[in-house]
């Protein structure tokens, strides 16, 4: 997942109550990627590419689905991510551990500008958002987090986490 985040990057994922999903990604990729080898970083057993399309200006989208969240870091470009879904409480949670990007990783990217955006990860949940942590803009099942670059450079991690009712607990 690194390479994908020397830049700006936005994710959208819906989760369903079984813990599958899709996800879409938005991101620029290096001058020398191709649809193919994007389709391969995002596959596993657990991950089918339902798309990809890598424009002239090199700007990709990605479409995926998932049978289960947790398995994300199945593919090569999530192998460094942890995601963990786990009952609590009333409730559910997921947690996402998405390492800092390394300056290496940074090497080939547009050089950045102060204030820089970083990633945007949005998620549409099975069930009513009752707390995600960083500031995440929540309303109903819906939940967004933001980062500029700079901030996310400056931590080790982002954890992202969010808590949500199942949907035994929204009737």
């Amino acid at each position: 997942m690194l390479p994908l985040l020397a830049g700006c990057i936005v994710v959208s994922a819906r989760l369903a109550p079984d813990g599958s999903g899709t996800m879409t990604m938005h991101y620029r990729v290096a001058y020398d990627a191709t649809e193919f080898l994007e389709k391969r970083r995002f596959t596993s057993s657990h991950v089918r590419v339902e798309s990809v399309k890598i424009t002239e200006s090199l700007d990709a989208v990605v479409t995926l689905a998932f049978d289960d969240v947790a398995q994300l870091p199945t593919t090569p470009a999530f192998r460094d991510v942890r995601v963990v879904r786990e009952r609590e409480g009333d409730g559910e949670r997921v947690t996402v551990i998405v390492p800092r990007v390394t300056a290496i990783a940074l090497a080939g990217a547009t050089p950045r500008r102060p204030g820089a955006p970083g990633p945007q990860i949005t998620w549409y949940l099975p069930g009513r958002v009752r707390e995600a942590n960083h500031g995440a803009v929540v309303s109903g099942n819906l939940v967004t987090w933001s980062f500029s670059l700079d901030d996310y450079l400056a931590e080790p991690s982002i954890d992202l986490s969010v808590r949500y009712d199942t949907a035994a607990d929204t009737s």
